[in-house]
């Protein structure tokens, strides 16, 4: 992809590195979806009521709509997306299936997996993987095959993630961006963007994340400056 590089940073796993300057304000990098989850998608009621006996409260309808498009597609071409994204390794790190995220990933895939007859192992594999990997879109979620490789971090990144109206992911520059700087952005939802550090950290490391620190290749440390 021209302007950026992936590369295997010690730490953080694949990420993504400028492989030119960028002024504040620029388009880093635009591109089309990988997998599109549309806010629209329909969510049969059978299906809440078979999850909710095996989760905390009411599932929500965003991780429903995405097992359901990941149901709908051909295993090979499920697999290949898959292969482009980070995914959080539950037995590398076992701390994970105690966190909210995972416990309604898991039973959101049972119950789809049931509905749909397949397997719900693979099925909650891409569940994690669009957690840790998704950017909001038009409403609804995407993942990318360069968009979703961003490190993330908790202190003022270089990118801000928008989609386009002709259905593209865009990543504007926030900061001026040297050539060689790893390419950073927020993972976390807008309405916590305007929190202090320490509360942001505490949304995306804590019990009710979706995944720790420790865990996520995506995640840059959170006490670095930039």
């Amino acid at each position: 992809m021209e302007g950026v590089h992936t590369f295997a940073h010690p730490q953080f796993g694949t990420c993504l590195a400028a492989s030119t300057d960028f002024a504040k304000g620029q388009v880093v990098l635009k591109e089309k979806p990988l997998l599109l989850v549309p806010a629209d998608t329909l969510v049969p009621p059978a299906l809440l009521v078979l999850a909710a006996r095996n989760s905390l409260g009411e599932p929500p309808k965003k991780v429903f709509r995405t097992a359901l498009v990941l149901a709908s597609m051909h295993p090979d071409v499920c697999s290949s997306v898959l292969k482009e994204l980070f995914v959080p390794d539950i037995d590398q790190d076992p701390s994970l299936q105690e966190t909210t995220g995972y416990k309604c990933s898991k039973a959101i895939a049972g119950a789809v997996a049931q509905w749909q007859s397949i397997h719900a192992n693979e099925l909650l594999k891409g569940l994690l993987a669009v957690k840790a990997n998704a950017h909001g879109f038009e409403g609804g979620q995407a993942v990318f095959k360069y968009g979703s490789k961003l490190a993330h971090t908790c202190n003022q990144p270089n990118t801000k993630f928008k989609s386009t109206d002709d259905g593209y992911g865009c990543l504007v520059a926030v900061t001026n961006i040297r050539k060689g700087d790893l390419l950073t952005t927020t993972y976390i939802a807008e309405e916590h963007v305007l929190c202090s550090t320490p509360a942001r950290c505490e949304k995306r490391t804590g019990k009710h994340a979706g995944f720790t620190k420790k865990s996520s290749a995506k995640v840059h440390d959170c006490s670095a400056k930039m």
